[in-house]
């Protein structure tokens, strides 16, 4: 059964204010959402001002560093020790290695030509020409390397020996096949 509400009737319906929203003038997303944006730590000194019950972690770590200051006043503050590069070098030696990029497709590269004074760019457009496949000079973890499409071990080897005159005993060739995650 529907009832029809008279005029005299009235229903009591209570109207909800707007939630009010801080937001943050660095990066302009809510106050609660700061942590999440591209510069956190530029909006820290608005953040401890404007809203610290949202943060009091960052309260806290600046009382600790004026305590920090007050007992250190003469002295100057520590930087962070920045981590080092290390590059490994490897006694003139040329690394060849293969790996697989999908189910049937491989990829060769090799690691150490320019020890011997080979200019890469040139390196990959002879390989390029001889293997009648895709080569290209890309930048590695240790020094730029030659990535050649394909596995080309044997042939490779061959070339190095019979173009830039390098001893087999200067080659050494990895030929476990690594699976890439993609």
């Amino acid at each position: 059964e529907t009832r029809k509400m008279s005029d005299e009737e009235t229903t009591e319906t209570t109207k909800v204010a707007p939630i009010q929203v801080l937001y943050c003038p660095t990066c302009s997303l809510p106050a609660e959402y700061c942590e999440f944006g591209p510069s956190f730590d530029k909006c820290k000194p608005w953040l401890i001002q404007n809203c610290p019950e949202l943060y009091p972690n960052l309260t806290e770590g600046k009382e600790e560093a004026k305590e920090g200051e007050e007992k250190k006043e003469g002295e100057e503050p520590k930087k962070a020790a920045k981590p080092k590069k290390v590059k490994v070098e490897a006694a003139n030696k040329i690394f060849i290695k293969v790996e697989s990029r999908n189910k049937k497709k491989s990829v060769t590269t090799i690691v150490g030509l320019d020890k011997f004074g080979i200019k890469l760019p040139d390196a990959s457009k002879i390989l390029a020409k001889k293997f009648a496949c895709g080569c290209a000079v890309t930048k590695g973890p240790i020094s730029d390397e030659i990535t050649i499409q394909g596995e080309y071990t044997i042939d490779l080897i061959e070339v190095l020996v019979e173009k830039w005159n390098i001893s087999n005993d200067s080659i050494e060739v990895d030929a476990s096949k690594k699976k890439d995650k993609k």
